[in-house]
């Protein structure tokens, strides 16, 4: 369910509000420009391993195994373990291994470039900034969106209502435009890709990387338990499924945080760089 705090702009998506509003902003399609997934690799005890009380002369596994007792669930990060005692366990059968992938950082370059980026639009066009301003692929996807959305409505049960903007209550600078809310007081973000990148995705049956950032941060902005993602394509069987919150959201909006508290910064810098160079050349002249 999204949460009650957050900013919603009940205006029509591509009209010259939604525009206007969205000026100079982060949109969720461009979190993954400035933000990186941060993977780490840890263990953590496999829940139908007997753990021995006694473990002999191997002191190291006994170690290794109680920090993992006491770190619960979530099990600890490998490389802070020793490197002995984590292969006897996982030779006993005591111990696997996974990937974290709730991890989230900042790519501070990046950032600072795109940055500029957003600076350039609230005064120049997309023409004149050079931006990307749609292909075949793009006009076909939003052409097909409404089609979807009959699916998605006729498989589910669940009405989707149209929605303009959506912002977190303490972001000023962020925000994401989802294809709209669904009854279930959540949202849904649509892809209608080329037949071969849609059987891609039906193949692997899972949310698509490029989209993670996009997805996991509206949840984040708008505290959403969970959402709707749908791959559509006409006269195949669509691709639904229920994305469910996971501790990335809550590194993407740490994130999020640290971006506008840069963009505020570089907003200010830049502010004083042109008034500097100003009254530079009013002394000069």
């Amino acid at each position: 369910m999204i949460s009650e705090k957050t900013i919603i702009h009940t205006i029509r998506q591509r009209s010259e509000e939604w525009e206007n509003i969205r000026s100079g902003k982060l949109t969720a399609s461009e979190f993954s420009i400035v933000m990186g997934q941060a993977d780490e690799k840890k263990v953590r005890l496999i829940s139908n391993a007997p753990v021995p009380d006694d473990f002999g002369r191997a002191q190291k596994q006994a170690e290794v195994c109680d920090q993992l007792q006491k770190a619960g669930q979530d099990g600890l990060i490998a490389a802070r373990l020793n490197a002995s005692g984590l292969k006897g366990l996982k030779e006993k059968g005591i111990i696997e291994e996974f990937v974290d992938d709730t991890g989230c950082s900042l790519k501070k370059e990046r950032a600072a470039e795109h940055i500029d980026r957003l600076l350039a639009r609230k005064k120049y066009t997309p023409a004149e900034c050079g931006e990307f301003e749609g292909n075949f692929a793009t006009e076909r996807g939003e052409e097909m969106e409404e089609l979807a959305k009959i699916e998605f409505e006729s498989k589910t049960g669940m009405e989707i209502a149209e929605v303009g903007f959506v912002q977190h209550p303490d972001l000023k600078l962020v925000g994401a435009s989802p294809d709209g809310l669904v009854e279930d007081k959540t949202f849904i973000e649509i892809k209608s890709p080329l037949p071969q990148t849609y059987y891609g995705y039906l193949r692997k049956g899972e949310l698509p990387k490029v989209y993670r950032h996009q997805v996991y941060g509206t949840m984040a902005l708008t505290g959403a338990s969970h959402c709707w993602f749908m791959a559509y394509h006409p006269g195949e069987e669509p691709l639904i499924l229920r994305i469910e919150r996971t501790e990335f959201c809550d590194n993407l909006l740490q994130c999020l945080h640290q971006f506008e508290a840069m963009y505020l910064d570089q907003m200010e810098h830049m502010q004083r760089r042109i008034e500097y160079e100003r009254q530079k050349w009013e002394v000069a002249s």
